[in-house]
């Protein structure tokens, strides 16, 4: 229920709407000009802070073209400084417990980041221009399927500098629909969610049948309407060796990135490279099952058994360093290189992965290799 209702008559200033909080309701409801606002118009919420006028700025996209007069709902109040302010990371019964305390303080643009409590739930905004998207996302989360989700976007993700897109691509759907259930777990739905397909072909473009053979099977795999798939493009290649293309499932949401990219995903890399407690342990195997699941590799013998297992890793960055780290974190004796990729061989090894149940992420991969252990002449 709204705490309470503003009627006002919208101003335009060209790119966006705003309205002014007068001193009648601003007394009535002790809303101040250090406060942060959760606001809803015609079913829509949004955050925004007063100027030092108490004006507030409305997008024309949440407000619409029917009237100017509009009946604005505040929702809730918060205190900046306390928005501002992050407890410590605290892991229990294999849980955060609360997601706010690996959110960075500023964004890579130098903006203050604000961790909004709302029960069960957080809200991380912040403010840029008339404010940015934010991300509502369950306060308590399960610290492996974080982990899991955080190694895959680590492998397949983008996290380039200033990147302003949560994206993870793959050609597995498996993996694709197992990351999708961990950021529903999250609060984040697969309906938010668009996509876009890549279909590598020596062609100079993709014809109709192509277009449509991909758009029906990546909507039916992965759950989603066709019209949350926003193209389907052409990669120059040598053959068509997928049927169906990569997916890359993307949304438009910087403060997601902020949490995930430049906040959870550099804390994980550093526990992991030198664990400590039993939390430190169960991220280090997640984040390898993710990985496992972008960069992974099951080599079989011509009687299917186990030959090596691999992980490719970009020859241009620190990646092959951190893999053997993490790996020689949990008494994995690595092999040589070759290709741009890491190799492990032996039985001793593929029994950690085994126990690690590696590529829990990735049903093709994990197929191949249960059966290579299972004829391993020293399984």
């Amino acid at each position: 229920m709204p705490i309470g209702k503003i009627k006002s008559v919208l101003r335009d200033k060209k790119d966006h709407y705003v309205i002014t909080l007068y001193k009648d309701f601003r007394i009535k409801h002790n809303i101040k000009i250090n406060n942060i606002l959760l606001l809803s118009l015609n079913g829509k919420e949004f955050i925004r802070r007063p100027n030092s006028d108490f004006h507030l700025t409305i997008p024309k996209k949440i407000a619409g073209i029917k009237s100017k007069k509009i009946k604005l709902n505040v929702l809730k109040v918060w205190e900046m400084d306390l928005a501002k302010a992050r407890n410590k990371l605290e892991i229990k019964n294999g849980l955060i417990n609360n997601i706010g305390s690996l959110t960075p303080l500023k964004t890579i643009f130098n903006n203050d980041i604000y961790c909004l409590d709302s029960g069960d739930n957080l809200y991380i905004w912040y403010s840029v221009g008339g404010g940015a998207n934010y991300v509502k996302i369950k306060k308590c989360i399960n610290l492996e399927r974080l982990a899991e989700l955080v190694g895959f976007y680590f492998g397949d993700g983008n996290t380039s500098d200033g990147i302003r897109s949560f994206r993870i691509n793959n050609c597995e759907p498996s993996a694709l629909n197992y990351s999708l259930k961990i950021l529903n777990e999250m609060g984040i739905g697969k309906e938010s969610m668009k996509c876009q397909i890549i279909f590598s072909t020596p062609n100079e473009s993709l014809d109709n049948e192509t277009i449509d053979r991909c758009v029906n099977f990546w909507s039916k795999t992965l759950g989603i309407r066709k019209k949350q798939i926003v193209s389907v493009s052409r990669s120059k290649g040598k053959t068509e060796s997928l049927k169906y293309g990569s997916a890359r499932l993307f949304l438009d949401n910087c403060s997601l990135v902020e949490l995930i990219v430049n906040g959870v995903l550099p804390t994980f890399v550093d526990l992991i490279k030198d664990p400590k407690t039993m939390g430190d342990k169960i991220i280090l195997k997640g984040f390898l099952r993710g990985l496992a699941a972008a960069e992974g590799s099951v080599t079989l013998t011509k009687l299917n058994s186990l030959s090596k297992v691999g992980f490719s890793y970009d020859p241009h960055s620190n990646d092959l360093e951190f893999y053997k780290k993490i790996l020689s974190n949990i008494g994995i004796n690595y092999g040589g290189t070759h290709g741009n990729e890491l190799l492990i061989y032996g039985m001793k090894n593929f029994k950690i992965f085994m126990n690690l149940d590696l590529f829990k992420m990735h049903q093709t991969r994990d197929k191949k290799f249960k059966l290579g252990y299972k004829n391993h002449k020293f399984s």
